[in-house]
């Protein structure tokens, strides 16, 4: 019998979807069941960023299915599930805002990849990772609470709470979530003391995320950087990193030495 997840008789909705290359910034077009697809711009081999493990959680083929050194099946499949609620509603938030919501993405596959090499629980930096780009601040920033009245950014964070809620979130992990997001919550959103996550750690790792989707978007135009130095714009945002595990990681994705 043929696995129903990679049937497309039982598929709801498109059979294929786009994300954005992290080291190139092009389209990759996946089939939705592909845990990962190799970027025919530059050879990059990235995970699919939609793709949702429920059934890794209880199908005894599922190291068969995604690989012999499949392990942490539940917590795969926890993360990928949020991540999947969360992409959805960027997808319908961001209608008509394409920029946007590959930035949004780009932003998740890098902290994905961060919190792996810096040994991170993903539960906390893979939901804002992926709110990042409602919340980034900056010159030029055009997110949603940047530019908000503070009636408006009040309500999105209401908004932004029942979301976190109703993909699966306990409200522990939504108060980190959000004080990951911004450096002064409103007063209702106040964190409790917890010694299982740095935020502090938790927020560098995302705000190099967000500098990392930048420079991917900054190489959409540009060949592949093999052979090539960075151009004045990479080497100024490759600049701005600020943990080591992000200068090692965008030398290992770009090819460039980092200072």
């Amino acid at each position: 019998m043929r696995c129903p997840g990679q049937d497309w008789r039982y598929w709801q909705g498109a059979v294929t979807l786009e994300a954005p290359c992290p080291a190139c910034g092009q389209a990759v077009e996946f089939f939705k069941d592909e845990p990962a697809r190799r970027c025919r711009h530059c050879g990059h081999r990235l995970t699919n960023p939609r793709l949702c493990l429920d059934c890794a959680a209880w199908c005894e083929h599922a190291a068969e299915c995604l690989g012999v050194g499949f392990q942490g099946a539940a917590t795969a499949a926890a993360e990928s599930r949020v991540a999947a609620c969360l992409i959805q509603f960027l997808e319908t938030h961001f209608a008509g805002q394409p920029q946007r919501l590959v930035r949004a993405l780009l932003i998740f596959q890098h902290a994905k990849e961060l919190a792996a090499a810096a040994g991170f629980d993903g539960r906390v930096i893979l939901p804002a990772s992926l709110l990042a780009e409602l919340y980034r601040s900056g010159p030029g920033s055009t997110s949603d609470a940047a530019s908000s009245s503070p009636a408006q950014a009040e309500a999105l964070a209401a908004r932004t709470r029942q979301l976190l809620c109703r993909c699966g979130l306990d409200e522990q992990t939504i108060e980190l979530v959000w004080h990951c997001l911004v450096y002064a919550a409103p007063q209702q959103w106040q964190l409790h003391e917890s010694k299982a996550v740095d935020v502090a750690a938790v927020r560098a790792l995302l705000a190099d995320a967000c500098t990392l989707a930048e420079v991917s978007l900054a190489r959409r135009d540009m060949p592949p950087s093999a052979g090539r130095p960075a151009t004045d714009r990479e080497q100024q945002l490759l600049s701005r990193l600020v943990t080591d595990a992000a200068r090692q990681y965008a030398h290992r994705l770009f090819g460039f030495s980092i200072d």
